[in-house]
């Protein structure tokens, strides 16, 4: 099977550095890792010294991420620290920049608050390098916010070298940056694969399970609220609450969100109601329902 070495919308023009610093040749592909570039313009890169297969920046006034390719897909960038035997950049990984912050008050777009489009540009992305290169939709590391105490997302030689999947500069070995921090790769690898707004499907228990994780690590490093607003995407359609919604639409009835609310979080699953607080959750999504009522 041929795979395809560009990607059709990047530019591979303005920052081409495949011929001033060729790559090692890879057959196959296992990784896509993520970084931010912590700065709101293009970066120089040191001329392509530092450079990863592709930059992203994005375009906000026409809610799209702006692709730059330096290198094929199938040659190592230089983005990653390589301090041991053990091969970072070149270990079958495609390197992203994606301009904006990990830190919140940060330069640019701030990622671990990304709006859908923005994560949806670089879906689009991870889906072609599946289809093309058969790089595995998922993510079994921890994404944790770039102040979280220790640094025990971060993997070993052994296991960066056996990964499939997504992960970031702060899952690399022999590096010490925490970018691209506390990313919503759930959100991601669902809309990677072809999948639409949480709130529009049936989430499995497994999704359900993984959200109230996310918020028993993250509440400590982010809004609670962010967390407890995504938890409701997950979890809202498994309660029937759209439904509801929707059939007081259709009778023109008004829609009494505290109420709804309380439904909601009377219908989680156990592992929900031992993780959250009850009302601020209800609170939470109430605030969720009058928003979308409103929209």
């Amino acid at each position: 099977m041929t795979h395809a070495l560009y990607y059709p919308p990047a530019n591979r023009s303005a920052q081409w550095y495949a011929n001033k610093y060729p790559g090692t040749t890879f057959t196959s592909m296992e990784k896509l890792l993520l970084h931010s570039t912590e700065g709101s313009g293009w970066p120089g890169y040191d001329g392509g010294a530092k450079a990863p297969n592709m930059t992203g920046m994005p375009n906000v006034a026409a809610r799209r991420i702006d692709w730059r390719q330096h290198w094929p897909v199938n040659q190592s960038s230089r983005a990653l620290r390589h301090t041991q035997t053990q091969p970072t950049n070149g270990d079958h990984v495609f390197q992203v920049e994606l301009i904006g912050t990990c830190v919140p008050g940060g330069p640019g777009m701030f990622w671990p608050d990304a709006p859908d489009w923005a994560l949806q540009g670089i879906a689009d992305l991870y889906a072609w390098l599946h289809d093309e290169w058969d790089i595995p939709i998922v993510s079994t590391v921890s994404w944790r916010a770039w102040n979280a105490p220790g640094d025990g997302q971060r993997l070993s030689n052994e296991a960066y070298n056996a990964y499939r999947g997504l992960l970031a500069h702060e899952h690399a070995p022999q590096n010490d940056h925490r970018d691209i921090g506390a990313l919503d790769a759930d959100r991601l690898i669902h809309l990677a694969a072809g999948g639409t707004n949480m709130s529009e499907t049936n989430p499995t228990k497994t999704e359900v399970s993984q959200a109230v994780l996310f918020y028993d690590l993250g509440a400590k490093y982010v809004n609670p609220l962010t967390i407890l607003s995504r938890l409701y995407d997950t979890v809202s359609a498994q309660t029937g609450i759209l439904t509801a919604i929707q059939q007081a639409e259709a009778d023109d009835q008004e829609v009494d969100v505290h109420a709804l609310a309380a439904a909601i979080v009377a219908g989680l699953p156990q592992i929900v109601a031992n993780q959250v607080d009850p009302a601020l959750l209800a609170t939470a999504v109430a605030d969720k329902l009058a928003a979308r009522l409103a929209s």
